[in-house]
């Protein structure tokens, strides 16, 4: 529990607000290939990575697409699903064993009403979601491989050393082949 009271207090919160914030979420274990989210339900949960790698990734006919990829302290959340009730679009799994801190949306809710602050910190989650969805589909249209893996070089470079090659190279849309040339050619 002390984990994600440390988490919200980095938000700003303190005392008897980071107590009913840590109330409403539980902790939950993924074993390596475990779902978070799956393709076809409703996901009426958000939850910070503990520990470990979440894939985020959409099956095209046996083939998985990767789209995001969540590390500690992320929030990992099926974005249609959770906001607007939709069946979830993709899939999002643990790639390694995992913790992960869930709230259920109803609890989630009951902290916007309770907690003065909580809406502003909502916002500010849905707002970095955004700009994080938009830089990444104006960089996969503007940008050459060789730039976006560059890009991920410089602002995330703890992917680079925690997720495999695989996911790396279908994060940035080419094959595990290229990525490596790519790799090459920058060493």
């Amino acid at each position: 529990m002390n984990q994600i009271i440390n988490t919200f207090s980095k938000f700003g919160f303190a005392g008897n607000d980071l107590t009913e914030i840590a109330e409403y979420f539980s902790l939950k274990r993924y074993k390596s290939g475990e779902f978070f989210i799956q393709n076809g339900f409703v996901a009426d949960y958000l939850g910070f990575v503990n520990q470990g790698i979440f894939q985020f990734y959409f099956d095209d006919n046996g083939d998985e697409k990767t789209t995001y990829m969540a590390l500690k302290g992320d929030v990992i959340v099926s974005v249609q699903s959770f906001f607007a009730g939709l069946q979830s679009k993709e899939n999002v799994k643990a790639l390694v064993e995992a913790e992960v801190w869930i709230i259920k949306k109803s609890d989630f809710i009951k902290l916007i009403d309770n907690i003065s602050g909580f809406k502003e910190f909502y916002i500010s989650v849905l707002e970095h979601l955004l700009v994080c969805i938009d830089e990444s589909r104006f960089d996969y249209i503007t940008l050459s491989p060789d730039e976006r893996y560059a890009k991920l070089m410089k602002n995330e470079p703890e992917l680079l050393q925690q997720v495999p090659l695989k996911y790396l190279s279908a994060l940035i849309g080419i094959t595990p082949r290229h990525l490596s040339r790519i790799r090459k050619n920058i060493k």
